[in-house]
């Protein structure tokens, strides 16, 4: 059986950008923003703090997971470093 907040979870620990909560008064009253919050800190234990991703609710209540510009930075900098070795 799931509740919405595991459903929350389970989408902020895959790495889905947004996750639309169940209408008000249409849920399980399990709190969907933490859960998915929660989520998105899982998937990011082992990244430094000042990489990573955030969480933010738009005006029609989603949450939207904000990708850390220096994350993806850091990440196409590791990505042409190890296209350029391979290439030599």
């Amino acid at each position: 059986m799931s509740s919405d907040a595991r459903d929350a979870y389970i989408a902020g620990s895959s790495g889905s950008t947004t996750y639309t909560p169940p209408p008000p008064g249409s849920g399980d009253g399990t709190n969907v923003a933490e859960a998915f919050e929660a989520g998105v800190n899982t998937s990011q234990n082992n990244i430094p703090g000042v990489f990573q991703d955030t969480v933010t609710t738009d005006d029609q209540g989603n949450f939207t997971r904000e990708v850390n510009p220096l994350r993806e930075q850091l990440e196409n900098l590791k990505e042409k470093i190890k296209n350029n070795f391979l290439y030599e």
